[in-house]
């Protein structure tokens, strides 16, 4: 099955620039600056790129951008900044003697140069005012009233901007940006509110008056921008962080609240339609009643027989779609347009780390076309993309998998990885086995689980694992019993964390669980070179303030 075949070219950014007056001592301690953004469909996890520092200071890089205008952050050393990508080139001049003393040691130049520049000095005001004018708080658990208070805190930082001489004559482009980051972040918030209270969004919200609408179209500015109610997802082609973090809300809340359909089953006619798509080498005959029957016909008891005789010829693939159809079905019976076209695209992601390749290869073919916005499309399709990339590798790890005895082997994949798995072994014995292949070398242990918490931790064990010598700290990843074994090789692949990856059963799963006193997934231990334990409830890979209290611990014994 083709993987490109409607991969859509996507627009370039480039990030070029120089960090002056770069001292060697500065260079050892930041030698990369960091550009990062989202994509719409998987807010929570930063899509990345990194420019290694020449030795005059400076770096280039480039990054896809989906949306022609791109909420971006700048990262080097000490210095946070967001900016607007758009397609061409954004030059940034980093000042190093500058970063300890200025709150902004740089200055953008080229494409929404003037933007990002007045954006940079509003984002400090803005922080600075916020901690002397903190937002108040409500303890009301009553959705309307929750969302007039968080109307009202928009509007007072809206207001704030606006009365900042400095922005007065900025391009519309800068007030697009503040307003949407503001009230986006608003929604954000009622929709994390309805999930913790368990609440439907109320009708109120659905609605806006004459008098909302007139503000809102103040609050916009006077070229008038499309009205969308508050619970609504808008089209703009604006992407900020905020925004993103407000679809994501939106969709984890429908997941949330959403009944299911009484009828659990796909129509006959949507069947009939699926077996016209995907089932080959179909008589005339056949295609003629399909089609009568797709187009709303009835089916007698002969045409179910011969509906399930077809479905049969691919049940594993139409089995697959069905799933997305079923989910499909029930977000169209509840949501507009807008939102079941989101939540169509977000399907592929909330099974990103549950279902094998081959799954997610029919569900991208299949939702794409279904998809309206132009956006969504190449989102899926970056995903996509970033997924299917590490294929090769995982194909020849299922082919070495296939050669050992099911369920009881240790195979190497190269590049520092070891599957290991031991069904026959209860949890004490596994145990003692798991410290005994470690034993000589301190050694870090992390239970994780198959969602993106345990991927984040995956990804940050890896860059912690090559920020050491090499040899210093044994890793070993041991992952829940739940998911199947392809789960696991696929996630351990792509994830690239060098070290033994186990697969545990459940025997050994509720052993260790006890053993390790495990209270939350990912969770993680050290043991000294002896295999003592050094800390049960250890920090997790991404914590540096966690380990540079116990780095002392660890290599003192």
């Amino acid at each position: 099955m083709s993987i490109q075949n409607s991969y859509a070219q996507t627009d370039t950014l480039v990030v070029r620039g120089k960090i002056e007056n770069l001292t060697a001592r500065l260079y050892r301690q930041a030698s990369e600056v960091v550009v990062a953004r989202v994509n719409i469909l998987q807010p929570n996890h930063e899509i990345i790129r990194a420019a290694p520092l020449q030795p005059n200071g400076s770096f280039e890089l480039k990054m896809p951008l989906i949306f022609p205008k791109e909420e971006c952050y700048l990262t080097y050393n000490n210095v946070v900044m967001p900016f607007l990508g758009s397609k061409g080139v954004v030059e940034v001049t980093i000042y190093a003697d500058s970063l300890a003393k200025s709150d902004i040691p740089l200055r953008f130049a080229g494409v929404n140069a003037e933007v990002n520049n007045l954006h940079a000095q509003f984002y400090i005001q803005r922080k600075k005012w916020l901690e002397a004018n903190p937002a108040t708080t409500t303890n009301t658990t009553d959705a309307s009233k929750y969302w007039q208070h968080l109307d009202t805190e928009s509007n007072r930082q809206i207001a704030f901007f606006r009365s900042l001489p400095a922005f007065t004559k900025a391009p519309p482009l800068l007030e697009e940006w503040v307003v949407s980051s503001i009230e986006n972040t608003a929604k954000a918030q009622l929709y994390s509110f309805l999930q913790q209270t368990l609440q439907r969004v109320p009708n109120s919200l659905w609605v806006i008056s004459s008098t909302e609408t007139e503000q809102r179209t103040t609050r916009m500015g006077p070229q008038g921008k499309p009205i969308v109610t508050v619970a609504d997802l808008d089209q703009s082609s604006l992407l900020t962080f905020a925004r993103a973090d407000f679809f994501q809300q939106f969709s984890a809340h429908a997941q949330l609240t959403t009944p299911a359909l009484s009828i659990n089953t796909l129509p006959v006619a949507k069947v009939a339609s699926l077996i016209l798509t995907y089932i080959p080498d179909i008589s005339e005959e056949q295609k003629s009643k399909l089609l009568e029957i797709s187009l709303g016909g009835s089916a007698k008891t002969r045409d179910l027989t011969m509906l399930n005789t077809l479905f049969s010829k691919k049940r594993d693939t139409l089995e697959v779609i069905n799933t997305f159809e079923l989910e499909n079905r029930k977000y169209s019976f509840y949501f507009g347009d807008r939102g079941v076209d989101y939540l169509n695209a977000t399907f592929y992601v909330r099974h990103l780390y549950t279902a094998p390749i081959l799954n997610k290869m029919v569900w991208y073919q299949h939702i794409r076309p279904t998809l309206t916005s132009p956006y969504y499309q190449k989102s899926l399709d970056e995903l996509h993309h970033i997924e299917c990339n590490d294929s090769t590798a995982i194909n020849e790890a299922h082919d070495i998998i296939d050669l050992q005895t099911q369920g009881n082997f240790e195979a190497e994949l190269g590049n520092g990885i070891t599957l290991y798995q031991k069904i026959y072994m209860g949890g004490r014995e596994f145990w003692d086995e798991i410290k005994r292949k470690v034993r000589g070398t301190p050694t870090y242990l992390l239970f994780w689980t198959n969602d993106e918490y345990g991927m984040r931790a995956l990804a940050e064990a890896r860059q912690l694992e090559a920020s050491l010598p090499k040899g210093q700290l044994n890793f070993v990843y041991l992952s829940e019993y739940k998911e199947s074994t392809n789960v696991w090789v696929e996630n351990v692949v792509k994830r690239k964390s060098r070290g033994l990856h186990g697969k545990l059963t459940q025997d050994q799963n509720e052993f260790l669980e006890a053993e390790w006193e495990i209270t939350r997934a990912p969770y993680a231990v050290i043991l000294d070179a002896q295999g003592r334990y050094i800390k049960r409830d250890a920090p997790l890979p991404g914590d540096r303030e966690g380990w540079s209290k116990i780095w002392p611990k660890v290599f003192k014994r």
